[in-house]
C-alpha cells in the first residue's frame, strides 16, 4: 500500500475515534468508558459522570489528534510514547478528579 492508502485509512479510523470522543461528551458514548459500563451500581457511585465523561471525551480526542500530528511529522515512535502518556495521565485523573468527594 502506498502512503495515501495509509493517510486515507488513518482518516478514517480517525474521525471515528473523534466522533466516540464527541458522542462520550454529549452523554451518548457512556457504553465506550470501560470498566464504567461493566461496574456495579455501587461501584458507578464512586464516579462524577460528567466528570468521568468530559475526562475521558476530551482524553480520547486529544490522544488521537496528537496521534495523528506525530504520524504526519513521520515521528510515529515519539507519538506513541505522548499518546502512551496522555493514556496514563487520563487514567490516574479518572481514579481522582472523576470520583465523587474529590
Amino acid at each position: 500500500m502506498d502512503d495515501s492508502t495509509y493517510s486515507l485509512i488513518l482518516a478514517i479510523v480517525s474521525l471515528v475515534i473523534i466522533m466516540i470522543g464527541i458522542m462520550i461528551l454529549m452523554g451518548r458514548g457512556d457504553w465506550a468508558l470501560s470498566g464504567y459500563n461493566t461496574a456495579s451500581e455501587e461501584k458507578r457511585k464512586r464516579y462524577n459522570l460528567m466528570r468521568l465523561r468530559m475526562l475521558s471525551g476530551i482524553g480520547i480526542i486529544i490522544m488521537i489528534v496528537s496521534l495523528d500530528i506525530f504520524f504526519v511529522l513521520d515521528l510515529s515512535r515519539v507519538g506513541s510514547y505522548v499518546v502512551f502518556a496522555e493514556a496514563v495521565i487520563v487514567a490516574i485523573l479518572s481514579e481522582t478528579w472523576a470520583k465523587r468527594g474529590y
